[in-house]
């Protein structure tokens, strides 16, 4: 199964089960959708996007102080997803969609150089929030995110399942200015039974490397201003000239 369907699919599926036992606390609203432009996402104070080093795609990763609200560190690393899960798209052309995802991720035909990751959460339940930092020793492919936007207008619609867990999803493009030398944004809004959830997807390409952020929340209507934020605070981050 590629890395990007499972941390994409599973993890929103796994967190509907996650938020469907009980903690003895009540459920807390998500926040209303922000306006246009609110907490945009800014480009990177250097543009070149050499390739970097262990150290320098760790330094990359935002601290959790970048996010308002009680946000932190996810000493679990992540959503509760199972390795070993397989999820079957339906219609099964829908399943391109979730292939392109993953070429858009890799980025690129060369070996990755240095690698970071940073797993955040808001509360026990959520919203989960991480950034992945790929650094190549050649450019990234250009255009690498372009059958990954076409895929997404073949299928507005598609039902994902993992072991035997269903869920009806809706995919649209998330509003994000140009960023980077090429930037993908898209919003997938979930639901199994009356469990409505969000995943919201952003990548970008700058020079040889790609950052990459998934941000999955309970609700039809979650504040994708946090993963905006995080992925501002990761260009903000690479290294300037």
């Amino acid at each position: 199964m590629p890395t990007l369907l499972r941390r994409f699919a599973v993890p929103a599926l796994a967190l509907v089960l996650l938020t469907g036992c009980s903690d003895g606390t009540p459920d807390t609203p998500e926040p209303s959708p922000v306006a246009a432009g609110s907490a945009a996402v800014e480009g990177p104070r250097d543009p070149a996007g050499r390739t970097m080093t262990a150290a320098q795609t760790r330094g990359v990763i935002p601290p959790a102080a970048v996010l308002p609200g009680g946000w932190r560190v996810d000493r679990d690393r992540g959503f509760p997803s199972p390795t070993d899960a397989r999820a079957e798209i339906d219609p099964p052309r829908c399943q391109t969609l979730f292939d392109e995802l993953h070429r858009a991720h890799k980025a690129s035909g060369s070996a990755v150089a240095a690698s970071a990751e940073g797993f955040f959460r808001a509360r026990d339940t959520g919203p989960f929030l991480s950034v992945t930092v790929d650094s190549y020793a050649r450019p990234v492919t250009v255009g690498v995110f372009d059958k990954a936007a076409t895929a997404l207008a073949d299928c507005p619609r598609f039902t994902g399942t993992v072991d035997g867990i269903a869920a009806e999803f809706r995919a649209s493009p998330l509003e994000l200015p140009r960023v980077g030398d090429e930037s993908l944004a898209l919003r997938f809004i979930g639901e199994t039974g009356s469990r409505p959830f969000t995943l919201d997807f952003i990548a970008v390409r700058i020079g040889n490397n790609s950052i990459t952020a998934q941000q999955v929340s309970r609700g039809a209507t979650a504040d994708p201003a946090p993963l905006r934020r995080m992925v501002s605070a990761a260009l903000q981050r690479l290294p300037a000239r």
